[in-house]
């Protein structure tokens, strides 16, 4: 049953993550903008070495909200690098970013125990 519940949460977030949007209000384009070409242009193109050393110097920790835990993208760096790579500069090249992952998880901490 343990085996079985992590094949199918592997089953689950392929399908996720796989999932094309099928309508205008999973993905936001911003209307003003520049025209994705020229957005494309101003941003530098990312490499896969450079996405490696930020997962690499990266912490391992993960929330709810993260759709793969970091502990697992910590420890395949090299495939992970090269998909999310090339996921940033599609999302540069299309001027396109799933609205889905747009979303965050905030937690205020408090600079001292005795401030309200």
């Amino acid at each position: 049953m343990f085996a079985d519940f992590f094949v199918s949460k592997i089953y689950q977030l392929k399908a996720a993550i796989s999932a094309k949007p099928t309508s205008v209000p999973h993905i936001h384009v911003c209307p003003d903008t520049p025209h994705a070409s020229s957005l494309f242009s101003l941003v530098p193109h990312v490499t896969r070495a450079e996405v490696y050393k930020i997962v690499a110097s990266s912490p391992a920790k993960s929330l709810s909200a993260d759709y793969i835990p970091s502990s697992l993208i910590k420890s395949c760096p090299g495939v992970f690098s090269e998909l999310i790579a090339n996921l940033a500069n599609l999302s540069f090249s299309e001027g396109l970013f799933p609205t889905s992952l747009k979303q965050a998880v905030i937690t205020p901490l408090l600079k001292k125990p005795s401030l309200d």
